[in-house]
């Protein structure tokens, strides 16, 4: 990969140091791009010995937001005493998708989209939106936040609540005008 490949998919998943792209597979035969992710190899010795990179001790797996058009795999490699980070590429240990992907599928349920809806939209396999789901449901693992840098216009607004007592004035008054005078 060519740092001007590696750069453009760092920027496109948001990946900021110290993390970048170690490797990226993609499959033409079934539309599927896998991306690995951890930190650089860090120098060990004198400045003339390669760098030695520990061998990372623990991969996790998630299922990204589409990336061109394709299903995106995310492996994280950790090495030890590393962390999860919190980024949208990433998610928890004990879910299949990332953070970002999680927000949507979280959303489209809370609107009313059906799990078979969301398979076939978001191509995503039904057993892994199950587990989700399960886990969710069952507090094995917390719900994604909402991003803040999420744009101002998709939030919809608080509805106005109803000006009860203009409504009963109108109504008490429009039987008023109707009632024969006994004049």
């Amino acid at each position: 990969m060519t740092p001007q490949e590696r750069q453009w998919i760092e920027s496109l998943l948001e990946i900021r140091p110290p993390w970048q792209v170690q490797a990226c597979r993609m499959s033409p035969e079934d539309k599927h791009v896998t991306v690995q992710i951890s930190t650089p190899a860090e120098g060990g010795g004198p400045f003339w010995a390669p760098r030695r990179a520990a061998a990372p001790t623990r991969q996790l797996h998630w299922t990204h937001l589409r990336l061109a058009g394709r299903r995106c795999d995310i492996t994280l490699a950790l090495r030890d005493g590393q962390r999860v980070p919190d980024a949208p590429w990433a998610g928890d240990p004990a879910l299949p998708f990332s953070h970002a992907l999680s927000r949507l599928v979280l959303d489209l349920l809370l609107e009313g989209v059906t799990m078979q809806q969301l398979c076939r939209m978001l191509d995503l396999p039904l057993a892994e939106l199950w587990k989700y789901k399960y886990r969710l449901d069952h507090g094995s693992a917390r719900a994604p936040q909402p991003r803040e840098s999420a744009p101002a216009a998709t939030a919809r607004p608080a509805p106005a609540p109803a000006d009860r007592k203009s409504t009963r004035l109108n109504s008490s008054h429009s039987q008023q005008s109707r009632m024969p005078s006994s004049a």
